[in-house]
Parts: structure tokens; sequence; C-alpha cells
């Protein structure tokens, strides 16, 4: 890292990080964030705990100390937890020139207005703050830059699918940029139980209680329009038939270090219809 980033980027986080304090979405954290063990037992169902191994990836595990690690509740600075940073592209400790790289490469897809709606960050989780100029962080430059890429490729916008599927949300940053460009899209992600039970926290303090949607193992596998539905993706595995029907797929690298089962499923289901990849 160059000298001069780690102590300017503490100046942003004591300067100008606390600007993007919004009342009402820290109003819902505050509401909502202890109820993350629960959110979390209702969507394990009868399970104890995610099972997952894939080529080195011991998800399983992973998961489990996902849910230690929040089991009183998800704190305001959680996106500094280690448990999480150890599987971010982008963690706390990447900086000032990777994301100053990034926004260019988006400003020159998307021009300077929609980049600035891209890439403003959001208080919870405090992120790290590393561009004033869009007030982001990395990670926010990380994700918006896949879809920049995809924009290049196709002279398609992804945030244009009336439904989009992603397979492994992360805590629900991808899903956030995309439904800030597209507030009526039908967002669906599936995931392990652990981080779906994080989603919620995370987005409901971002959207609101009647913009997020949980389907617990035994209800029906049935989306809601317009809003974000979280998936268990071992319940959905467990299916006998495609129940779901997607224009837009995305999974940056969930897919890829998921098990042979859930791949498959997803190939046979051909990626649930969609005609957008990503």
């Amino acid at each position: 890292m160059i000298s001069w980033e780690q102590p300017a980027k503490k100046i942003m986080q004591l300067l100008f990080r606390p600007r993007l304090k919004d009342r009402e979405q820290l109003s819902r954290f505050e509401e909502i964030s202890m109820q993350y063990p629960e959110i979390c037992r209702r969507l394990l169902g009868d399970s104890s705990g995610s099972c997952v191994s894939m080529g080195g990836y011991e998800w399983g595990t992973w998961a489990g100390q996902v849910r230690q690690s929040f089991h009183h509740g998800v704190p305001m600075g959680f996106l500094h937890h280690s448990t999480l940073t150890q599987t971010m592209v982008f963690s706390r400790k990447k900086g000032i020139s990777i994301t100053e790289k990034l926004a260019r490469n988006i400003q020159d897809t998307f021009g300077a207005q929609t980049t600035e709606i891209l890439l403003r960050e959001d208080y919870i989780g405090l992120p790290t703050i590393t561009n004033l100029r869009y007030m982001t962080s990395a990670q926010r430059a990380h994700h918006t830059n896949h879809l920049a890429s995809y924009t290049r490729a196709t002279q398609n916008a992804f945030w244009d699918n009336q439904h989009i599927v992603e397979w492994g949300g992360g805590y629900g940053n991808m899903a956030r940029i995309i439904r800030r460009m597209n507030p009526s899209v039908t967002y669906t992600i599936i995931d392990l139980p652990e981080l779906l039970a994080l989603q919620y926290i995370y987005l409901t303090s971002l959207e609101g209680k009647d913009r997020v949607h949980i389907i617990n193992p035994g209800d029906d596998i049935s989306v809601s329009p317009g809003v974000i539905n979280l998936i268990p993706s071992q319940y959905l595995l467990e299916s006998k038939e495609n129940i779901l029907s997607c224009d837009g797929f995305i999974s940056t690298w969930g897919l890829t270090e998921s098990p042979q089962k859930a791949q498959m499923y997803v190939h046979k289901h051909a990626y649930f219809g969609a005609s957008m990849i990503l």
C-alpha cells in the first residue's frame, strides 16, 4: 500500500463518512440488528447449520463462524469483522488507488451522473470510504465495475431486467447497487441461511421491511414482485422442479465456489431461463 493512503483513509472515515448517515436507515438498523439469531434460525429450518464444502472452500465451517460472530446481533461496523473481510476481494485494507482506477472505468462507461448514483455508499456497516468524489468504497466500486464490464461488452444495462437472480449475495452489496438504479426490479438472492440473515439486516435497514421478503424452509417458493426475495440454497435444491424464472442471472464467484450439485442444478435449469448472464 502506498504510504500516504492509510492516514488519508483515516481522515476520510473520521470527517467524511458521517455525511452518509440517514436517520431512517439508522432507526431501522437499530430496530432489527439484534434479530439476526432468530432470522437465521428460521432460515435454517430443521438444520443446525450449513454444511457445504467445495474444492477447498469449507463454506459450512465459515457459515458457522458467521453465525457465531453475530449470535448477539449484528454490530453497526459489521463490514470490518474479520469473518467477512477474509472473503472480500477488496476488504477494509484495500484503498484509494484501486478505487480511483475502478471509478474511472465506471465513469467512462456510464457517465458521471449515473456513476454518482451507483457508487455512493451507505453508512450501514461502516464501509471504508476510499474516494471522496463519489463517497464510495473499494468494495462497492469493485461490484459496480462488474456491471460496467457487462455494459461495455453487451451495450446493455444489467439492471434493466425485470427479475434478477443472484447466486451468492455476500452481504447484499450488489442487490443494493442494482436496486438503486431500478427500484422496481424483482431481485432474488439464493444463499446460505447465515448470509441471508445478514442480507436481511443490511437490506431491510436500507430499504425497509416491506421491501425484503424471506422464504423460509416449508414456505411456498413464490417470489414477491418488485422486492428482494431471500431463498436458502439447500431448500431450493431440494425442490423437484424449476420454480424460478428470471431474465437476468448474476453470480460473482458464488456459483463457481458452490458444490457440484448446485452447479448442476443451475445448469440443468438453464440459469432459470435468464437471457442476460453476468
